[in-house]
């Protein structure tokens, strides 16, 4: 009697029916209460026990691909691959611009497939593939330095931004779906504090083999009577490639998302860029906006250009002192990534007594400091202090330019710019990128971030304050 009932109440579930609606008509039916009970114990004890075995299996393979991405990152940092890049004999106009249409690239995809991730799901195949070519791009990247071909480390470069981007944004939404936060394990809900203990000692292990096995073809290997120049960066990148092929052959032992949400492709593209083209009218119609706008603009150039040539002006002058090459580069970004950590913290605490307006000016003054110390007083020390000063900057920043937009904009209006926002930027990216990258081919190092110092000191930090100014002057009218 038990077990039919079981077999019919398993059956009346899998219509999605509740509990109480099935027990009610089993009743209803003639059953007795003491069987009906028994067999939805039975039923829901066997239901919790593999939904608990999926959640402990999900943990595990989510866990182990974590894991493998943090040490990927650790083994190929962005500044590691600046640096590469100057060494294929790239121009640091070329450098400046490639990294440049990367910005753009990023963001344009980002918000693309963050839209369209509204209306579909994309199978998880979709994300491993997306890992898999980032995975890739880094063994190209190493293969161009080693050639010395720039064609083939752009390719790279540009290839390895899409996969990134793509795995990122996509699978971050998958995880959130396939494993909520409640079901998550101890590992998993720490993953932001071990995740950073694990990339920063990949980046250290990264920095030690990439000294140890210099660019200058010093150590070599002998295979069939030839001798082959051992290098770091290739040993680096061939482990970080290795890292998110596994972080994506990881993937297929999961589950795709029950019920995926399909939407026609072609139709979302039409609908996106339809979309996106009116809702710049909010920069037209509000002055405000229009502010915030070149405020942003000029601090996201600024960033772009300074971040491409930090790791490289220290690689260039610096190699023969400190810890040596690479590892000097590594240690000073790894008191980034922990300075990171303390950015909420002080946005938090400067937020109870200051308004938006100081914020984003402090935030920019921290940032331009670290322009005119490369300019004015460089030193391993100075760089190390002013990179920590500009990371805490950045995340004043952004939170502060939020809780402005919160403040001057409506609901329909905040939509709009954040929605629009890297179409915006498209332009003016494509246009001042590539005139810093000319300034820096042709002034040098010292001139080029002046430069940029300047612009955050003498315009955008004013400008804050204009921002604010003309915002309660439009509310008194």
């Amino acid at each position: 009697m038990v077990s039919s009932l079981a077999d019919y109440i398993r059956q009346e579930l899998g219509y999605h029916n509740s509990l109480d609606v099935v027990r009610k008509n089993l009743l209803e039916k003639g059953f007795l209460e003491e069987d009906v009970d028994k067999a939805i114990y039975a039923v829901t004890k066997n239901v919790n026990y593999e939904r608990n075995a999926l959640q402990k299996r999900y943990n595990r393979i989510f866990g182990v691909k974590e894991v493998f991405d943090r040490i990927g990152y650790g083994f190929a940092s962005q500044q590691i691959v600046n640096i590469l890049f100057s060494l294929t004999g790239a121009s640091l106009f070329v450098i400046g611009l490639v990294n440049g249409i990367k910005a753009v690239l990023s963001s344009l995809l980002s918000s693309f497939l963050k839209e369209y991730a509204k209306l579909a799901d994309l199978s998880k195949g979709f994300i491993s593939k997306s890992g898999l070519l980032f995975g890739l791009s880094f063994l190209f990247i190493a293969l161009a330095t080693t050639i010395g071909s720039v064609p083939l480390f752009i390719t790279a470069f540009l290839l390895g931004t899409i996969g990134v981007v793509s795995h990122g944004d996509l699978y971050h939404k998958f995880f959130s779906e396939m494993l909520h936060k409640e079901k998550r394990g101890a590992f998993l809900r720490k993953i932001s504090y071990s995740g950073i203990i694990i990339t920063c000692a990949s980046l250290l292990m990264a920095g030690f083999i990439m000294d140890l096995f210099p660019v200058t073809g010093a150590f070599t290997i002998t295979l069939f009577g030839s001798a082959f120049p051992l290098f770091g960066y290739l040993l680096a990148f061939e482990v970080a490639a290795v890292m998110f092929i596994l972080s994506g052959y990881v993937m297929s032992f999961l589950s795709d998302i029950p019920n995926r949400k399909t939407y026609p492709f072609g139709k979302f593209l039409q609908e996106h860029y339809a979309t996106m083209r009116n809702q710049l009218v909010v920069f037209r119609k509000n002055k405000v906006v229009r502010l915030m706008l070149t405020a942003t603009i000029i601090t996201g150039v600024v960033q772009t250009l300074g971040t491409a040539f930090y790791g490289i002006y220290i690689y260039q002058n610096f190699s023969h002192i400190g810890f040596g090459g690479f590892m000097n580069v590594i240690v000073i970004f790894l008191i980034a990534i922990l300075v990171a950590f303390l950015g909420p913290s002080i946005t938090r605490l400067i937020s109870k007594h200051v308004g938006e307006a100081p914020m984003l000016v402090f935030g920019t003054l921290l940032i331009a400091l670290l322009n005119f110390i490369i300019a004015f007083s460089p030193s391993l020390l100075t760089i190390g202090a002013g990179i920590a000063l500009a990371t805490i900057g950045s995340a004043i920043i952004g939170v502060a330019q939020g809780l402005l937009a919160l403040k001057l904009l409506s609901t329909e209006e905040r939509t709009q710019y954040f929605s629009s926002l890297s179409l915006a930027l498209f332009i003016p990216f494509l246009i001042l990128i590539p005139a810093g990258a000319l300034l820096l081919h042709f002034m040098g190092f010292q001139i080029f971030y002046a430069v940029l110092g300047i612009a955050l000191t003498i315009v955008v930090a004013p400008l804050y304050f204009v921002i604010v100014l003309v915002s309660e002057k439009s509310n008194l009218v």
